[in-house]
């Protein structure tokens, strides 16, 4: 008998956006092949909690994750977290920085982006220095970034040593996967260690809880 491997692919809210737009780029060809047969939990397209196409597993860290991202990162800082994950990436690794701690308060912090000023690759390939803070205004929120923030991606920009804000925007979106690597594996270890329960095979926090309570308690159910 073959043992089909379950590969976990984690994203923060991904319910709200990265997955719909996963699902709504599945083509007819790849929906009748059963190589990626497709299989949608707890909904439908529109609201689901996870699915799974193939042997790739989507999760939603926010189903077990409450807050952003940046929340998370910041109680895993005041608790005395190293980040190992991140310490251990190319991205940490190769740079000028020689104060490690320095460098671990300038990735764990809130980075940036001018989401509204690209609509292409090609743009942010043309872009050869890092954009002026007039360009990170936000039409949805209404507000400029704070300057805090805006130096940081300067610093990021220089010493990440990129070229263009393509380059920016790859390590950018790496440093964010690093930095979710972190806080979900923090809590799988945290919830593994303590009942033994493997949350990357649940659905949500509630069902890790109604198994948890039931081995706590000795109950079958």
């Amino acid at each position: 008998e073959i043992i089909q491997t379950i590969f976990p692919v984690i994203a923060h809210n991904m319910i709200k956006f990265d997955g719909k737009l996963i699902l709504q780029s599945l083509t007819e060809d790849i929906l009748r092949d059963n190589k990626w047969k497709t299989f949608i939990f707890g909904g439908n397209k529109q609201t689901f909690k996870n699915f799974r196409i193939g042997n790739f597993k989507f999760i939603d860290s926010l189903s077990f994750l409450q807050g952003s991202l940046d929340q998370n990162v910041n109680i895993l800082k005041k608790s005395g977290y190293q980040f190992p994950i991140l310490m251990s990436s190319k991205l940490f690794t190769n740079n000028n920085t020689p104060s490690q701690q320095s460098l671990i308060n300038l990735m764990t912090n809130k980075g940036c982006f001018p989401y509204e000023k690209y609509s292409t690759i090609s743009q942010m390939k043309c872009d050869k220095k890092f954009p002026n803070r007039l360009t990170f205004f936000s039409n949805l929120n209404q507000s400029h970034i704070p300057w805090r923030s805006y130096e940081r991606g300067k610093k990021l920009y220089s010493m990440w040593n990129c070229q263009n804000m393509l380059e920016y925007c790859k390590k950018y979106c790496i440093l964010d996967v690093l930095l979710l690597a972190e806080c979900f594996e923090y809590f799988r270890n945290f919830i593994f260690l303590n009942f033994k329960l493997d949350c990357s095979k649940y659905l949500s926090l509630p069902s890790i809880s109604l198994d948890a309570s039931l081995l706590e308690s000795n109950t079958e159910f």
